[in-house]
């Protein structure tokens, strides 16, 4: 990795960092080939949000609360469609949006101005890292779970430079619908203020008043609503067990070898142990990881790593567990809980290797490129296995033909039912 003080590394190729988004943007729509050339509905995306565009008022469907919260990139794409597109083509407006979301993290890290980032080559490192995090396949190409990637953009904003111009007013853009996009963004809001305050800095205090509209919002809205099904905060055990099941070994040893620890694991906690190396685990990767990123002195690497640690700990203290808590043990389940935290530690141990004291480079480089080869290999594996789904076009035509058929979405098992309309898109 280059030097700390590196300049600029792009070879004076003004298309370099363009071709590199470029080749982020095509890795997304290609993990999963059987989304094209129809789009599909995923879940919930189909289940609550097209069903209440379809049968409410636009403006009921655009501010939907489900499990307690606003989640606008969902209820946005779901009414914009049904409003301005034949229902056969809906699944492409919400893989459109999502797609567009997915991009911004992506977009930030290449004009965020940090500068290990200038070197084109550590920002492809930084890229890769975003697309390949394992097992996250359900956070890709869907509304409903754009959300964590607006929570990583607005991590990336807290550890950039305060931008100018164009940057400054994208910025603004993101912190200040962020928080309508779902609660887990406003729990950086406390890392705003304290950076504001550390800083001195007005820019910041104003990024930090931006964000306050929606967490208010979304405060009030959980207050509101309450979801009995988020219950995980009240075992602790549970929590650091999954977090050490998907924070730190599913990066490290792949699903195969984490789905035998971690069954082992849940046996011991359903037979009343704590497996307790499993659950200090956690504690020590990222009191390392912790000790490392302080000694490299890099501003940057240090605000991701504290709000990895935040987001970290709100989301699966907060985690929605309709069995109950064990239910975090389970590597393939809650996997979006794990999506932001799991980059956020990839981009501060990629600050490590760039900025740190000799011998933290050469073993945050280390880490990074195992990090980075099981993220390929998985990667790879999810689009041979191209999952795939029912055809939503074939769906529609059958509702069409049936309108008491209840239309199939991806995965397996979810179904919307529409009622036939007057004027039907």
């Amino acid at each position: 990795m280059s030097p700390a003080g590196a300049v600029s590394r792009d070879g004076g190729a003004p298309y370099l960092r363009p071709g590199l988004l470029a080749a982020f943007a095509a890795l997304v729509a290609l993990r999963l080939p059987a989304i094209w050339p129809d789009g599909r509905l995923w879940a919930e995306e189909g289940w609550i949000y097209l069903a209440s565009a379809w049968a409410d008022p636009w403006y009921a469907a655009l501010t939907k609360v489900h499990t307690g919260y606003l989640n606008l990139p969902a209820s946005a794409a779901t009414t914009l469609a049904v409003h301005l597109v034949a229902l056969e083509s809906v699944p492409l407006v919400t893989v459109a949006v999502a797609l567009l979301l997915q991009l911004c993290p992506a977009v930030l890290l290449a004009a965020s101005g940090i500068r290990w980032l200038r070197d084109w080559r550590v920002l492809a490192a930084a890229l890769a890292l975003l697309a390949v995090p394992p097992l996250a396949g359900e956070v890709w190409l869907n509304t409903i779970t754009s959300q964590f990637h607006v929570m990583l953009a607005v991590a990336i904003i807290l550890a950039s430079p305060p931008g100018r111009a164009a940057l400054r007013w994208l910025h603004a853009a993101v912190l200040l619908a962020a928080p309508l996009c779902g609660p887990g963004s406003a729990m950086l809001l406390p890392l705003y203020l304290l950076r504001a305050w550390l800083d001195r800095s007005a820019a910041r205090l104003r990024q930090a008043a931006l964000l306050l509209p929606g967490a208010l919002v979304q405060v009030a809205l959980v207050a509101t609503h309450p979801e009995p099904a988020r219950r995980a905060g009240l075992h602790l055990a549970a929590v650091l067990g999954g977090m050490a099941g998907k924070q730190v070994l599913l990066p490290l040893l792949g699903p195969h070898l984490t789905v035998r620890i971690m069954r082992a694991a849940a046996a011991s906690f359903a037979a009343g142990g704590a497996a307790l190396l499993l659950v200090l685990l956690p504690l020590a990767a990222f009191g390392a990881l912790a000790g490392a990123v302080w000694r490299s002195g890099d501003p940057a690497a240090r605000w991701l790593l504290a709000a990895c640690l935040l987001l970290m700990a709100g989301s699966y203290l907060g985690a929605l567990t309709p069995l109950g808590p064990l239910d975090l043990l389970a590597v393939d389940f809650g996997n979006r809980y794990a999506f932001a935290p799991t980059v956020l530690t990839g981009l501060a141990l990629l600050g490590v290797a760039t900025t740190g004291p000799r011998p933290l480079r050469i073993g945050a480089t280390a880490v990074l490129a195992w990090l980075l080869l099981v993220g390929v290999a998985g990667y790879a594996a999810g689009v041979r296995r191209a999952d795939g789904g029912p055809s939503w076009r074939a769906e529609v035509a059958r509702w069409r033909a049936d309108p008491g058929h209840a239309l199939a979405l991806w995965p397996q098992g979810w179904t919307v039912a529409l009622a036939r309309q007057a004027a039907a898109p």
